[in-house]
């Protein structure tokens, strides 16, 4: 039988989640325009998800709280995080990458974030394609926004975009400073892939700006968490060997060699669309 809508709220918003500034927050309405619809419900209040989605055989009806589900999306994409990035959950980790020492090292890691936050230490992913290196590398942000920390997520070709822009204007200066060289804990996502875009030039500027940025936090005790496809002798290759033993000394490397997962992610997917659900934004 199906439960009642009552029986099924989102989790609100997490007390030590920091809300934005109003400064912030028209900055962020401006650069993706002034909907106040629920991202979950679209403001109907109710919402069609699993009735548990650790084991999601069974579609029913959730109430909405629609003004935590607003105000999280908003902090989540001040940080960086898309829609999709704020919807993902534990639930979608695979038996695979749960298995995975990785998983084991981010769960300790989480114990006690204060601890790596003081000690400047952060994580290294690298491996093949389709691991879950940026999965968990975004619920582990979630889970640092949701303990009070600040923190930003950057695909690092739109990175450098960000670092682009620094050189139009004083204010975007001051934002990149505060809002991504400087926030607690930093994901630089997909490292490498700049290499697919542009020439010669580009790729340099590339090099220079993670260069730049990686030893800033590190000099600064700022921990920064990077995931990379690359092997570590073609990441010392295109960054030199004196940031990779800097990266390695202020890291915990995880390595992954496993099988792609993701079409195990796929079908899982294809499920929720033929049943019409909408997955609601969770911090982890």
């Amino acid at each position: 039988m199906q439960a009642s809508a009552q029986e099924y709220v989102v989790i609100g918003i997490p007390r030590s989640l920091r809300l934005l500034t109003n400064e912030e927050a028209d900055r962020l309405e401006d650069s993706a325009g002034r909907s106040r619809a629920c991202p979950t419900c679209n403001g109907r209040g109710r919402f069609r998800w699993w009735d548990d989605p650790r084991s999601p055989t069974n579609p029913v009806e959730w109430a909405c709280r629609c003004p935590d589900q607003i105000t999280m999306s908003r902090c989540f994409r001040w940080a960086g995080l898309g829609l999709g990035h704020q919807r993902l959950g534990v639930y979608d980790v695979g038996e695979r990458l749960l298995e995975h020492e990785a998983f084991g090292a981010v769960t300790s890691y989480l114990e006690d974030p204060a601890y790596f936050r003081q000690a400047g230490c952060g994580m290294l992913f690298s491996g093949l394609v389709g691991n879950g290196k940026s999965m968990l590398a975004i619920l582990m942000l979630k889970t640092l926004l949701a303990e009070g920390f600040s923190g930003y997520f950057g695909h690092f070709p739109d990175l450098l975009d960000q670092y682009r822009s620094t050189w139009r204007s004083a204010e975007e200066r001051q934002y990149y400073q505060r809002h991504i060289r400087n926030v607690d804990f930093l994901v630089i996502d997909d490292v490498g892939k700049e290499s697919t875009i542009g020439g010669v030039e580009q790729r340099a500027v590339a090099s220079t700006v993670f260069d730049t940025l990686v030893r800033h936090r590190l000099a600064h005790a700022l921990p920064t968490i990077i995931t990379t496809n690359l092997s570590m002798d073609d990441f010392a290759m295109r960054y030199g060997e004196g940031l990779v033993s800097l990266i390695r000394e202020y890291t915990v490397p995880n390595r992954f060699e496993a099988d792609d997962f993701r079409p195990d992610q796929n079908l899982r997917a294809q499920a929720e669309f033929r049943a019409k659900l909408v997955r609601p934004i969770v911090v982890g």
